[in-house]
């Protein structure tokens, strides 16, 4: 800068327009540019220790040796002790009537990172987490026409109240080769121990777990009608308290999803196999992240303000999401088969139709972030001929495509987190060849196999921050000492 100003300075005294000046400058900058890049090389040099010196080892060390936000040390020996049992009743009661299996499982998660990453009791232990499960299934077949099977299960996490699993489907079959399916299913996930009792101040955040006995150690609910949003309204009104957002913790609960599916399964003149689905889901709870201030708070003040607060909580609405799938495989003569399916997944949000060309969006009409990253068609299609006892030789080739899709990111430090910096990415469509031929060599009873995945070696990515994947060539000689 003071090179720039003097020759600026020195070009306007000679009677230079202020534009030649300021070219001039520039340059004088771009002239020196070398001398100046080493001057300011050797100025951040200067004291700085050198690998391999013991300077440099012992505060290696010393970061090493201290958790976050001191040091970079992060610990998590955690344990999980899992015992489980299953009996079938068939001994007792004639399967002809029904099949009955019963089971249940204990399991003991022991919180251990040192105090690094887990929420710490008075006397400096960690938590442990216990849950429990029991479940009973059933299975009816009437006259080999329709089977009917049900189930129900029952789940406990210390931490939660516990969780109703039933599950119905039933299959009935016509003709012998033609299958109709319908199942109504429910399922959970309990939140995971980080979820559940991180207590973490990183360099951008104070990562907090969502359960009561954490919020209670920072003060939260003392404060409770002190929460304020940590969003653009926030960054942009950072000194009128007035124009902040308020926001209010809830109960912090497992996340539950209810599905139901048709399909049908069948085979038409032995030749062609369809097998066809549509799926409805509604998640309940789902686990988001929130991002807030708690200005008053003694126990989220930092140096320099409030510290930002980051922890796990429910969104209160349902998401609701379809899909559909179809596949279907054709015999040829002489052992060749053409393939393809084709599969759809659709958030419903933002107008996205089951059948329409929107890609599926990750916001949802209330304006919340749910990440669903998900494209919305994928398809197979194939040609491949198997190996048999009249040949000895095969092949196969598959294209397979992924749509483009919307990603957005939601790993982002809590103060990069607003509209400006979390665009939605691009994550561009891709297909692929992938090739194989297999060769019999009866005499060594094994089989011979040349083949490569993603054949063109077109480079491409599955998800944001991912690497790019490129071609894999392969050959291998699977031997069999059963092969005839």
């Amino acid at each position: 800068m003071q090179l720039f100003s003097q020759a600026l300075q020195a070009a306007l005294a000679a009677g230079q327009t202020p534009q030649a000046a300021y070219a001039a400058a520039q340059s004088a900058v771009s002239a020196n540019a070398g001398l100046l890049n080493g001057v300011a090389r050797s100025t951040a040099d200067a004291g700085r220790l050198q690998p391999g010196t013991a300077e440099f080892n012992a505060v290696a060390d010393r970061v090493k040796g201290n958790p976050i936000p001191q040091g970079a040390r992060f610990l998590d020996r955690t344990n999980l002790y899992h015992a489980e049992g299953m009996y079938n009743f068939k001994k007792l009661l004639d399967p002809k009537i029904a099949e009955v299996l019963v089971g249940g499982n204990y399991r003991v998660y022991d919180l251990n990172s040192g105090g690094t990453l887990f929420l710490q009791k008075p006397g400096g232990s960690e938590y442990n987490i216990r849950e429990w499960g029991g479940y009973v299934q059933a299975v009816r077949s009437f006259a080999d026409v329709f089977k009917l099977t049900g189930s129900i299960r029952y789940d406990k996490n210390e931490n939660f109240k516990g969780q109703w699993s039933p599950r119905l489907s039933g299959v009935l079959t016509l003709a012998k080769t033609h299958n109709i399916r319908a199942s109504y299913q429910t399922g959970f996930r309990i939140p995971t121990t980080q979820n559940q009792y991180i207590s973490l101040a990183s360099p951008v955040s104070l990562l907090l777990g969502g359960l009561q006995v954490v919020r209670d150690a920072y003060n939260l609910n003392s404060y409770a009608d002190q929460l304020y949003a940590y969003d653009d309204t926030y960054l942009s009104n950072t000194s009128d308290r007035s124009k902040w957002n308020k926001i209010r913790l809830t109960e912090f609960k497992p996340e539950r999803v209810l599905t139901y599916e048709v399909g049908y399964k069948g085979m038409i003149a032995e030749k062609l196999l369809i097998d066809a689905y549509y799926y409805n889901s509604v998640f309940q709870n789902y686990i988001g992240g929130l991002v807030f201030i708690n200005p008053d708070n003694p126990k989220t003040l930092g140096a320099g303000g409030p510290l930002t607060v980051s922890s796990p909580y429910n969104y209160e609405k349902n998401i609701r999401y379809q899909g559909f799938g179809l596949g279907l495989d054709y015999l040829l003569p002489k052992g060749f088969i053409i393939s393809g399916n084709v599969s759809n997944t659709t958030l419903n949000a933002g107008g996205v139709g089951l059948f329409d060309g929107k890609r599926n969006r990750n916001v949802l009409d209330d304006g919340f972030k749910v990440g669903f990253n998900t494209p919305k068609y994928r398809y197979n299609a194939s040609v491949a001929k198997r190996i048999s006892a009249r040949s000895n030789w095969g092949f196969a080739v598959t294209y397979r495509y992924q749509d483009a899709f919307n990603w957005i990111e939601l790993l982002l430090p809590a103060r990069a987190r607003t509209a400006d910096n979390n665009p939605q990415i691009l994550i561009p469509a891709y297909g692929t060849l992938d090739a194989q031929v297999s060769l019999k060599i009866t005499s060594v009873k094994s089989i011979l196999k040349l083949g490569a995945s993603n054949l063109l070696n077109k480079a491409y990515t599955t998800a944001w921050g991912n690497p790019q994947i490129g071609g894999m060539y392969y050959v291998s000689l699977n031997f069999d000492e059963l092969l005839h």
